[in-house]
């Protein structure tokens, strides 16, 4: 928990940083997945099984990018 405490931090950090430099940006966070959660591989999904990571948050993965599914 400590660990994805700390990612949503370093999150909001950059996106602040992006803010502040005045540049066109873009942040998306997705609380409960897992990382690499975009990664639609077999082996992706396989290996955050075996870890026990969730893995069923179709809508965030379409999110991430069009081409989320091919790994």
């Amino acid at each position: 928990m400590l660990l994805l405490i700390l990612i949503f931090k370093a999150a909001k950090t950059m996106e602040e940083k992006l803010k502040a430099s005045g540049i066109s940006y873009e942040v998306h966070i997705y609380p409960g997945n897992a990382h690499a959660f975009m990664n639609r591989s077999p082996e992706g999904v396989k290996r955050r099984k075996d870890m026990g990571m969730p893995d069923e948050d179709e809508a965030s993965s379409e999110l991430a990018g069009p081409d989320s599914k091919h790994g």
